[in-house]
Order: C-alpha cells, then sequence, then structure tokens
C-alpha cells in the first residue's frame, strides 16, 4: 500500500510526471527510517520521563536540532554546487510556518500522550493527522489542487498506516 501510495502522490505531482529514481528511493527510505526512530525516542522519552518530562523542551529540542541540521546540510551543498544561498520568499516563509507550527503541535501531543496511549494508536492517529494537515496546508497555502491520483495516494496513505499498525 505504501509503495501504491507513493506512486500515486507522485503522479499528481505535475512537475515530476510519476518519475522515480533510486536517489529519490533511497531518500524516501531515510525519511521513513528517521520518522520511526523519532517516534520511538519520543515514545521512550515519555516512558522513561514518567511524570517529570517536559516534552516541549524535548520537541523544542528536536526542532532546534533539525533545524540546525537543515542549515548545516544546505550550508554544505551550497558550498559544494557553489551556489548562494537564499531565503524563501515570505508567502512560503508564512506557509512554512504554519506547517512547522502543526508539526511541532502534533509531535507534542505525541510526547505527552505517548506514555499512555498504545504505540499502534497513537502513531496511527497521528500519522493520519500530520498527513491531512500537510494536504490541507498544501491545498490552502500552496494552491495545490485535488486531484483523482491525489486523492488516491492520501487514502492508501491512511490504509497502509492503518494496516501497518494492525499486523
Amino acid at each position: 500500500l505504501f509503495i501504491a501510495a507513493a506512486y500515486f502522490l507522485i503522479c499528481a505531482s505535475s512537475k515530476e510526471k510519476a518519475k522515480m529514481t533510486w536517489k529519490g528511493f533511497l531518500l524516501l527510505l531515510g525519511v521513513f527510517a528517521f520518522n520511526g526512530l523519532s517516534s520511538l525516542l519520543q515514545k521512550y522519552f515519555a516512558v522513561e520521563q514518567g511524570e517529570a518530562a517536559n516534552a516541549t523542551f524535548f520537541n523544542f529540542l528536536c526542532f532546534a536540532i533539525n533545524g540546525v541540521l537543515f542549515y548545516v546540510i544546505t550550508g554544505v551543498y551550497c558550498l559544494a554546487k557553489r551556489e548562494k544561498f537564499s531565503l524563501l520568499p515570505p508567502k512560503l516563509m508564512v506557509w512554512n510556518g504554519v506547517q512547522a507550527a502543526a508539526v511541532f503541535a502534533v509531535g507534542l501531543l505525541i510526547t505527552v500522550m505517548a506514555a499512555t496511549l498504545s504505540s499502534a494508536v497513537l502513531f496511527t492517529v497521528s500519522g493520519v493527522i500530520m498527513l491531512l494537515a500537510n494536504a490541507l496546508v498544501g491545498a490552502i497555502g500552496f494552491k495545490e489542487k485535488f486531484t483523482v491520483f491525489s486523492v488516491c495516494g492520501i487514502v492508501l496513505s491512511i490504509a497502509a498506516a492503518v494496516c501497518a499498525n494492525i499486523v
């Protein structure tokens, strides 16, 4: 289901025309692996720290580490390609801020609830919430149109998340 969902979502993108390279596939697997590691660390933090857990600070540190890594990797890439680093246009910065707020809120929710909910329920529900939030920000902020392919991709992604947690 995951591969079918990825195919439909790639087909929905007017820029990619359903072309998947090995480099793109490996990047997708890397995102999948690191997202799983992030979820595992959230669960571990919540269970080990219990009532003493400062979920807001934990999630802030996760964001800060990601931000530092982003700028280091982008800087190295720009130096290697001899390109100038430039900021995003203001409209994109605003919608990226909205997206970041949604990711932070869901991350905080996961960390707070991780000690009390089963992982199957917690990560399925949070994954579906993030998928729908991303789709809404894309549609509202970036004027992306919902197509048959994108809707099929979203539905299959939800089904893959649910099936992965049932098994």
